[in-house]
């Protein structure tokens, strides 16, 4: 959780614990309509408070006050698991692709690299997870970092909880450029606290003085006032539902500060220089002007005739630093305690020089998110009360209710005896019919709502004409007499209405990967070799030639599927066979299940052939060289 640029201060922070707290209140609306969208999803959907009797109660206790059970049809679910099977069935992989075509070979080396680190991620679950969160909240969240994790030093990518996450509520940019704070709240243990944070013991005596207070609902009572939060919520911003552990809020931000946008002519470079270096610059720009004067061995001027110092150039064309008064804006970071305490703070330690968060939002207009759940969250509601009402009449209505007239009951039965015989296979009963007398019959009432089972089919269909997600994108059997490219085609027709949804999510991913690969160009200092598995080429990585590249970076289709390798595969055979290329290239290109075991074996040998030849030449090289040997 901790970076590499480490400040530690004694000093509090409140300005910046309060900025973080309106942010997190920003927030609270939409958590509140995640959690109820996640309710729908997940089967929970009697959960929405109504007023009975002056107390707010439920829909599900109020349901079973009337005598009824909340049934349910959860077709939400049905419809979520639809849109990630499509999305899943795209197989997109990221492709970096050098902006100069000469360093294009360097742009298929980084875009392994990028694979393997995304398979060390296991990146494809944790990108299928975070769109069904996408799905139920219309906020994507991921969070590339640099750590130490289970003994080993690499880039990571984690999945942020929005329930602990928070940013500024006044953006407006789909791209969130305007975004000025941002951060998310950690409960972690106080071991891995002091694992982070200490660096020495007054540290971790520190620490333990901090967090003593920090857990102590007593003391956070008057903060929690002053935060205006509720002490009851599950998730509050100043201290975890759990006090065993630590609350540690983690907070970017966005802070300006006097620069000097520079040009230096004799370099060729435009920069961004601190404020403080101008002395430096103007220094520089003096020398650079006394070395264009001539002197002599003495290191005395040379004048003209004129009496003026000769010049190598005119002044007016000496390559100066040109320099220019901004405000820079660049990327703070904070971890403070609940008590607004510095745990450590710092400037963006990344080469991108920005916050590690990525963040999408669907489909913010005017700041807004709505998601895909909730719009289908009404038809949910209707077909569900359909079904209550439908299983209230039922039981409600006459199922085979025996009718016996008393005055057919004889006097050696009564109608226990009746009801006995009524059930039994084969069974007699013996009446005595007055006149007028009915013989026994069974009642069945078969009334219902007319047009119920209309109106329930009705409301399926508007929830997947709302959705979208209908047809044969829910894979449902072709009517009898259509043909595959006709339904291949209702298929793509069907997956037009949720395109601007994966599109969304699509450059969500690209966003990330950008991050994710800055990071790579950034901490992969060491030469490496690399091979993917599924993959038989091995690319080697040279931070010296690949740091400095500037990639651009695309979501594609990858090539890892059933359907390309076959044809891959059948390819490279046809190429074999006519003798353009050897069994060794095959291999080591092809996706062969047994490939790389026989590629190894025919190298093996390959080796064993030469090395046989060798000892056969050196032997056969024996005579010749006795045979010259002078006598003695």
């Amino acid at each position: 959780m901790a970076y590499d640029k480490k400040q530690r201060s004694d000093k509090r922070y409140m300005d910046i614990l309060f900025r973080a707290a309106r942010a997190w209140d920003c927030m609270d609306h939409y958590r509140k309509e995640r959690e109820r969208n996640k309710r729908y999803m997940y089967g929970d959907q009697w959960g929405d408070p109504v007023e009975y009797c002056g107390r707010t109660i439920t829909e599900e206790e109020y349901i079973r006050m009337q005598g009824n059970i909340p049934l349910k049809n959860n077709l939400i679910r049905r419809l979520a698991r639809i849109v990630i099977g499509v999305y899943r069935n795209q197989q997109k992989t990221p492709v970096c692709i050098a902006r100069d075509r000469e360093e294009q070979k360097l742009g298929e080396t980084m875009s392994t690299i990028l694979e393997y680190n995304n398979k060390l991620n296991d990146k494809k679950e944790l990108d299928a997870r975070m769109f069904e969160e996408f799905l139920i909240g219309g906020l994507a969240l991921q969070k590339e970092v640099y750590s130490m994790r289970g003994g080993r030093q690499d880039c990571w990518t984690d999945n942020v909880n929005p329930n602990f996450f928070f940013m500024d509520g006044q953006m407006n940019d789909i791209r969130m450029d305007d975004v000025s704070i941002i951060g998310e709240l950690h409960d972690i243990t106080f071991g891995q606290l002091a694992s982070a944070f200490a660096k020495s013991d007054a540290d971790l005596q520190r620490l333990e003085d901090i967090y003593k207070k920090a857990r102590n609902r007593d003391v956070l009572a008057n903060y929690i006032d002053t935060f205006h939060r509720n002490a009851n919520d599950y998730v509050s911003f100043l201290q975890p539902y759990d006090l065993t552990l630590c609350r540690v809020i983690e907070v970017w931000t966005q802070e300006q500060r006097k620069a000097l946008w520079c040009h230096d002519w004799l370099e060729g470079d435009a920069y961004i220089d601190s404020y403080d270096n101008l002395k430096t610059i103007r220094q520089e720009n003096a020398t650079r002007m006394e070395e264009n004067r001539m002197k002599d061995a003495a290191g005395n001027y040379l004048l003209d005739e004129n009496g003026n110092i000769r010049l190598y150039m005119p002044e007016d064309r000496v390559p100066l630093i040109e320099y220019e008064y901004i405000i820079e804006n660049y990327w703070y970071y904070r971890f403070l305690s609940p008590f607004g305490d510095v745990l450590e703070e710092g400037e963006s330690p990344y080469a991108h020089g920005e916050h590690p968060y990525t963040v999408k939002a669907y489909p913010f207009i005017d700041g807004e998110i709505h998601p895909f759940v909730a719009d289908i969250i009404d038809q949910q509601r209707y077909i569900n009360h359909y079904i209550i009402l439908n299983d209230f009449i039922v039981k409600a209505s006459a199922k085979g209710v025996l009718v016996v007239d008393e005055s057919s009951i004889p006097e050696d039965m009564n109608i226990e005896d009746i009801a006995e015989e009524w059930t039994r296979f084969n069974g007699v009963i013996k009446l005595k019919l007055k006149e007028g007398a009915k013989p026994p019959q069974q009642m069945v009432n078969s009334s219902k709502v007319q047009g119920l089972q209309d109106m329930i089919t009705l409301q399926m269909q508007l929830m997947d004409d709302v959705s979208g997600v209908h047809g044969a994108l829910q894979g449902k059997q072709a009517a009898s007499g259509t043909s595959g490219v006709l339904y291949q085609q209702q298929a793509n027709n069907a997956s037009t209405s949720i395109i601007d949804l994966l599109e969304t999510y699509s450059s969500f991913l690209t966003a990330d990967a950008k991050k994710k690969l800055k990071n790579i160009q950034q901490f992969y200092d060491e030469p490496m070799t690399v091979k993917v598995a599924g993959r038989s080429a091995v690319v080697r990585y040279d931070p010296q030639t690949m740091g400095g590249i500037d990639f651009d970076l695309a979501i594609t289709e990858s090539y890892d599927t059933p359907v390309y390798r076959a044809l891959n595969n059948e390819l490279l055979l046809q190429l074999l066979n006519a003798k353009q290329i050897t069994i060794e290239q095959m291999l080591q290109v092809g996706a062969f299940p047994f490939g790389d075991q026989l590629l190894q074996l025919i190298q093996t040998q390959k080796q064993e052939l030469e090395r046989q030849q060798q000892m056969l030449a050196q032997q056969g090289s024996l005579p010749a060289q006795a045979s010259t040997t002078p006598a003695s």
